[in-house]
């Protein structure tokens, strides 16, 4: 249920402002990947001991994003 909401509220586009990539492109093809705001493991960007595993998968911790901006959104330094 928290993708099938990510999915309808974003309007088919990456999260990143003013990126037009889209979710799923015209031949049905997914084009995006999930990122976690805070990390699930401890070895990545931004992990936060202080929260829960489901508040780590939860809806205000998800969003899609495309390729070039996970990847680039990445560098805690920036963001």
């Amino acid at each position: 249920h928290i993708y099938r909401a990510l999915l309808a509220r974003s309007g088919n586009k990456c999260a990143y402002p003013g990126c037009p990539r889209p979710i799923v492109n015209t031949k049905n093809i997914y084009e995006a990947q999930l990122c976690h705001i805070e990390s699930v493991s401890h070895k990545k960007q931004r992990y936060n001991p202080k929260l829960t595993e489901d508040q780590v998968n939860g809806y205000d911790n998800l969003m899609f994003m495309c390729l070039k901006h996970h990847v680039e959104t990445n560098d805690e330094n920036v963001y």
